[in-house]
Protein backbone atom coordinates (compact mmCIF):
# COMPACT_ATOMS: atom_id res chain seq x y z
CA UNK A 1 0.00 0.00 0.00
CA UNK A 2 1.48 3.32 -1.25
CA UNK A 3 0.13 6.79 -1.06
CA UNK A 4 -0.37 8.75 -4.14
CA UNK A 5 1.04 11.44 -5.36
CA UNK A 6 0.01 14.24 -3.06
CA UNK A 7 -1.57 12.87 -0.60
CA UNK A 8 -0.64 12.33 2.93
CA UNK A 9 -1.30 9.03 5.80
CA UNK A 10 -1.48 9.62 9.02
CA UNK A 11 -0.84 6.42 10.96
CA UNK A 12 -1.83 6.25 14.80
CA UNK A 13 -0.27 3.06 16.24
CA UNK A 14 -2.52 1.14 18.61
CA UNK A 15 -0.51 -1.44 21.92
CA UNK A 16 -0.69 -4.30 18.93
CA UNK A 17 0.80 -2.71 16.61
CA UNK A 18 -2.22 -1.83 14.28
CA UNK A 19 -2.23 1.62 12.92
CA UNK A 20 -5.90 3.31 12.39
CA UNK A 21 -5.06 4.79 8.80
CA UNK A 22 -6.07 8.53 7.97
CA UNK A 23 -5.39 10.32 4.85
CA UNK A 24 -5.26 13.84 3.32
CA UNK A 25 -4.97 15.14 0.10
CA UNK A 26 -6.57 16.28 -3.12
CA UNK A 27 -8.36 13.88 -3.94
CA UNK A 28 -10.17 13.26 -0.64
CA UNK A 29 -13.69 14.29 -0.40
CA UNK A 30 -13.73 18.15 1.37
CA UNK A 31 -17.02 17.10 3.08
CA UNK A 32 -20.53 16.12 2.65
CA UNK A 33 -22.85 18.07 0.82
CA UNK A 34 -25.09 20.47 2.73
CA UNK A 35 -24.17 18.43 5.70
CA UNK A 36 -21.66 20.44 8.10
CA UNK A 37 -22.11 18.28 11.11
CA UNK A 38 -21.12 14.80 9.16
CA UNK A 39 -18.49 16.37 7.50
CA UNK A 40 -16.97 16.96 10.96
CA UNK A 41 -17.38 13.48 12.30
CA UNK A 42 -15.62 12.42 9.18
CA UNK A 43 -12.43 14.33 9.91
CA UNK A 44 -9.61 14.88 12.44
CA UNK A 45 -8.33 18.29 14.01
CA UNK A 46 -6.12 18.10 11.43
CA UNK A 47 -8.04 17.96 8.04
CA UNK A 48 -7.18 14.02 7.85
CA UNK A 49 -10.33 11.71 6.76
CA UNK A 50 -11.24 9.08 9.39
CA UNK A 51 -10.80 5.81 6.98
CA UNK A 52 -11.36 3.53 9.84
CA UNK A 53 -9.43 1.36 8.02
CA UNK A 54 -6.51 -0.31 10.19
CA UNK A 55 -3.13 -0.99 9.01
CA UNK A 56 0.14 -2.75 9.62
CA UNK A 57 3.53 -2.57 8.64
CA UNK A 58 4.36 -5.74 6.36
CA UNK A 59 8.00 -5.77 7.88
CA UNK A 60 8.00 -3.69 11.38
CA UNK A 61 11.59 -3.61 10.89
CA UNK A 62 11.50 -2.28 7.78
CA UNK A 63 8.75 0.51 7.32
CA UNK A 64 9.64 0.63 3.32
CA UNK A 65 8.27 -2.34 3.12
CA UNK A 66 4.91 -1.02 3.11
CA UNK A 67 1.67 -1.22 4.85
CA UNK A 68 -0.85 -4.48 4.74
CA UNK A 69 -4.78 -3.75 5.41
CA UNK A 70 -5.72 -5.42 9.02
CA UNK A 71 -9.25 -4.84 9.23
CA UNK A 72 -11.86 -2.28 10.01
CA UNK A 73 -11.56 -0.35 13.13
CA UNK A 74 -14.89 0.22 13.60
CA UNK A 75 -16.17 -3.68 13.29
CA UNK A 76 -14.17 -4.25 16.54
CA UNK A 77 -16.00 -4.68 19.41
CA UNK A 78 -15.85 -4.58 22.94
CA UNK A 79 -17.13 -7.44 25.43
CA UNK A 80 -19.11 -6.99 28.70
CA UNK A 81 -15.88 -8.58 30.32
CA UNK A 82 -13.90 -5.62 28.67
CA UNK A 83 -11.96 -7.30 26.34
CA UNK A 84 -12.09 -5.97 22.69
CA UNK A 85 -12.21 -8.36 19.84
CA UNK A 86 -11.29 -7.74 16.33
CA UNK A 87 -13.32 -8.99 13.77
CA UNK A 88 -11.72 -11.88 11.59
CA UNK A 89 -10.12 -11.05 8.25
CA UNK A 90 -10.97 -14.04 5.54
CA UNK A 91 -8.18 -14.20 2.91
CA UNK A 92 -10.50 -15.06 -0.43
CA UNK A 93 -7.52 -15.81 -2.45
CA UNK A 94 -7.98 -19.74 -4.00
Amino acid sequence: MCPLPDVTAKLIPDEEGRCELRIAGPNVLKGYFHDPEKSKEAFDDEGFLITNDAVKFVDSSNANAGLSFDGRITEDFKLMSGTWVRAPIFDLKP
